[in-house]
């Protein structure tokens, strides 16, 4: 299933990668928090670029993205 398969990569395959560069492309925000940099893009452009933490506090987008997620 797609949450076995978002645990697998979160608990057994990223700590596995540390140091190493990862793209990851999702419409799921379930595990954005364990990635280092986020870019959001909406048609085509990027509207939301920072942490996790960063853009949940201050960027109006990304905050209705994880909302309309959840």
């Amino acid at each position: 299933t797609d949450a076995a398969s978002e645990k697998f990569i979160i608990t057994d395959v990223l700590p596995t990668l540390k140091g190493k560069t990862i793209i990851t492309i999702t419409h799921n925000n379930n595990y954005l928090y364990a990635n280092d940099f986020i870019l959001l893009l909406k048609d085509g452009n990027i509207v939301a670029y920072g942490k996790y933490d960063d853009l949940i506090k201050s960027n109006t987008a990304f905050k209705k993205f994880v909302e309309y997620e959840n």
